[in-house]
């Protein structure tokens, strides 16, 4: 998962670390304008081509969900943020 979220285009930081036996990633990025958000509190894809991309996010958030994770997005200002705890 920490590759994936590191690999990003425009990665500002990534903290990994263990909490009460949990992992913990938090990341943020930049942002050019604000995310649309979709009916799963999902950013949805900004690029042109929709069809093949845009699935990174809903992807991470399904393994996250499948092991009984928390995944949260956020945003303000200029940054997003993504918090996992697994």
């Amino acid at each position: 998962i920490s590759l994936g979220l590191v690999g990003s285009e425009m990665c500002k930081e990534t903290d990994l670390s263990v909490r009460n036996s949990h992992l913990v990633i938090h990341q943020s990025n930049t942002t050019a304008s604000p995310a649309v958000i979709d009916a799963n509190g999902l950013p949805l894809t900004t690029k042109n081509d929709k069809a093949a991309h845009g699935f990174g996010i809903s992807n991470i958030k399904h393994t996250i969900d499948k092991y009984n994770g928390v995944f949260k997005f956020r945003q303000s200002n200029s940054l997003s943020y993504i918090d996992i705890i697994m």
